[in-house]
């Protein structure tokens, strides 16, 4: 978004910008993100953290017309109250790659509840990681981890 001139908030409890590598992104409270933003995009691991990090409360906080996109994992969004939201026109559209209902739409997206809003949710099989840059990435870790493993006996990147 930054080559679109947008201005990028973000909220991350960890990670401090000390050496002000980020100085175009404005570091804000979660609570600050959701009041503000116009589009959210989540891109976080699930932990017990973050499990429904998006939930009714979060989307109470939300300004409406919202657009929310999750490429990461479809825990950290509680998609029942995705669905509350976008009934409310909380939420005008969402970009959902990644879901956790039944896993639903990985054995069929016709009989799951998202395709009952099809102008307004739009489902990927979770491949926003997938680019040529992303499998040379995967193809490297792997052949280190082999290579590590028969030298040393021990992996670098578990599963």
């Amino acid at each position: 978004m930054r080559p679109f001139g947008c201005k990028i908030i973000c909220y991350d409890p960890y990670f401090r910008d000390e050496l002000n590598q980020y100085a175009w992104v404005d570091f804000v409270e979660f609570k600050e993100l959701l009041a503000l933003s116009d589009i959210i995009s989540l891109h976080a691991p699930l932990t017990k953290e973050t499990f429904h990090l998006i939930d009714e409360e979060a989307i109470e906080k939300m300004k409406g017309d919202v657009i929310v996109i999750n490429t990461a994992r479809g825990g950290l969004i509680d998609e029942r109250s995705l669905i509350n939201g976008i009934e409310a026109g909380k939420i005008s559209l969402a970009g959902l790659d990644a879901t956790s209902l039944d896993n639903s739409v990985e054995k069929n997206y016709n009989e799951s509840i998202f395709s009952k809003y099809p102008e307004k949710i739009f489902v990927t099989p979770h491949m926003a990681w997938h680019s040529e840059e992303s499998i040379k990435e995967l193809q490297k870790k792997v052949a280190l981890n082999v290579y590590n493993y028969l030298k040393n006996g021990k992996i670098i990147y578990k599963v």
